[in-house]
């Protein structure tokens, strides 16, 4: 796993991460957003058909977690 992105993260946002996946991540990569007013519409589409080939949780800048779960549904 990447380190830089693990360091990004304390134990209680790891935890969060896991409990969201369903299992420890293995992967982190982030997606920026051009401009303030961009929809989150558009990432979480992109999520949701990631998550149909991957387990993916989404944490947003605002701490804002979607789980897998939710991805899924």
């Amino acid at each position: 796993m990447d380190s830089s992105y693990i360091e990004m993260f304390d134990d209680d946002d790891l935890k969060k991460l896991q409990n969201a996946l369903g299992a420890p991540p293995k992967t982190f990569f982030e997606v920026n957003r051009t401009k303030a007013d961009d929809p989150n519409e558009l990432y979480l589409a992109v999520a949701k058909k990631m998550a149909k080939m991957w387990p993916v949780a989404v944490r947003d800048t605002h701490e804002k977690m979607v789980p897998y779960s939710e991805l899924m549904s």
